[in-house]
């Protein structure tokens, strides 16, 4: 009868001693991520690939990542702007607004909203999370004036864009 009761007490004290283990294996990730949230492993060489995020059917022109490096957008010839967690991969949004390639994107200062600039004379602006489309700016010449560039002023009021018009044009922010 003390054997079994000695099992089991070792049994309880393992178990106990797991969860305490784990419990700060995941506490101390917890505070390196709060530290700096892009994913960078520290046990590999720099110049280590580390992650793909496939999704596209066509070429990526631009990517950015969100101001709390939590996420990651990308612009493509496919004609769709893509959302990524920036940790784990998960596919977020595909916001499909633009009928022609993307050159493009780049995050509000908040990470609310992304701006997205495109060969079909427009800039458009969306929610980021939720590809709900706020704005779309169209001071261009359809099919002469394609945009190859956004980006959001530091307060988040303005958005700049360049096209192939020669000129950088700034829009007032939803």
């Amino acid at each position: 009868m003390k054997s079994a009761r000695n099992k089991r007490w070792r049994f309880v004290t393992a178990f106990v001693g797991l969860v305490i283990s784990l419990t700060l294996v995941l506490v101390a990730c917890g505070s390196s991520q709060t530290q700096s949230s892009t994913p960078t492993p520290a046990s590999v060489p720099a110049g280590t690939l580390l992650y793909t995020y496939p999704g596209h059917t066509n070429l990526v022109n631009s990517v950015a990542w969100s101001p709390d490096g939590r996420y990651i957008v990308s612009g493509s010839g496919d004609n769709t702007v893509q959302v990524w967690e920036a940790l784990t991969g998960k596919h977020l949004v595909t916001y499909s607004g633009h009928t022609g390639t993307v050159y493009s994107v780049a995050w509000s200062p908040d990470g609310r909203y992304i701006a997205s600039g495109s060969a079909d004379s427009t800039v458009q602006v969306w929610e980021a999370l939720t590809g709900k489309h706020l704005v779309t700016y169209t001071g261009f010449l359809a099919g002469q004036d394609e945009v190859f560039s956004v980006a959001w002023s530091p307060d988040g009021k303005y958005i700049a864009s360049g096209s192939d018009d020669q000129t950088v044009k700034v829009w007032k922010a939803p």
